[in-house]
């Protein structure tokens, strides 16, 4: 399994704004965001125009985390590619 994680926060954007693609295309990406982000941006859009071939999940909630790092209002995202799976591929 290999993982990426994005953020993205009002003053600042998408960080990393261009992230290193995995070897394998994630085929989940799970997202949290503060109400008020969710929406000022769509997330499920942006997150569907990085990863196409991702199924989105997402959900609203109190903070969020980023590696060590606790923010409010913004959104993290975790995409997942899964090494050995049974699905649509």
């Amino acid at each position: 399994m290999q993982i990426q994680q994005i953020s993205w926060q009002a003053e600042s954007g998408w960080s990393p704004a261009s992230p290193v693609a995995l070897p394998k295309a994630p085929q989940v990406v799970l997202y949290f965001t503060g109400k008020s982000a969710c929406a000022e941006i769509n997330c499920r859009s942006e997150l569907k125009r990085k990863y196409p071939q991702a199924l989105i999940l997402g959900c609203s909630t109190g903070g969020e985390i980023f590696g060590a790092e606790v923010s409010d209002d913004g959104v993290i995202a975790t995409a997942i590619a899964f090494e050995r799976t049974k699905g649509a591929d």
